[in-house]
């Protein structure tokens, strides 16, 4: 198979290995890697816990002043629509970070569909020009007044 030919598993501490990125294939395509990875979803594990852990973070890097900022960073409208809820219970819980954070000096920046599906490797990667944009626009946004 392509995806175990590109396996590396020098790549990573735990053994794990990473797959090494090529754009021209996408290991992402691989129907049983794609079968693994949806798998994860029919149980999901609730987020609304980590959105208040960052909300409790955000209060206290604000009373020492130290600048947070929270990404919602881009994923494919194929990716947000594995949510159990589809795509709207994805969105949802962006609000619900974005909401996390309410009150305190924290930025939230929401790039949930900042990408084109064709700025994308697969269901979660940028592409070379998706990382070009993306970095583009998060060094706007970390501009200093």
């Amino acid at each position: 198979s392509p995806l175990l030919e590109r396996f590396d598993s020098s790549n990573v501490a735990d053994g794990q290995g990473l797959v090494a990125r090529d754009e021209t294939t996408s290991h992402e395509t691989d129907e049983g890697w794609l079968t693994a990875y949806v798998r994860q979803f029919a149980q999901p594990q609730p987020c609304e816990g980590n959105a208040e852990a960052i909300g409790e973070l955000a209060i206290e890097l604000s009373e020492r002043g130290v600048a947070l900022y929270v990404v919602a960073m881009p994923l494919s409208k194929e990716m947000t629509a594995l949510h159990p809820e589809g795509r709207a219970g994805h969105l949802a819980l962006v609000e619900v970070y974005e909401k996390s954070i309410a009150g305190t000096d924290a930025v939230f920046i929401d790039l949930t569909d900042a990408l084109d599906p064709d700025e994308f490797w697969g269901l979660v990667h940028a592409s070379d020009s998706g990382r070009r944009r993306l970095t583009t626009l998060l060094s706007n946004a970390l501009k200093v007044p």
